[in-house]
């Protein structure tokens, strides 16, 4: 039950890190091809 509890305190950590990273690749995707995420 100990593990399950720390497992636990790590999941918004790990979403938050996955979420910024990929925040990161659509910022640098969109920055070299502008086109094809968001029209003006």
């Amino acid at each position: 039950m100990e593990g399950l509890q720390r497992y636990l305190s790590l999941v918004p950590v790990l979403l938050f890190l996955w979420l910024s990273e990929t925040a990161v690749w659509l910022i640098l995707f969109n920055y070299k091809y502008p086109d094809l995420l968001f029209h003006p």
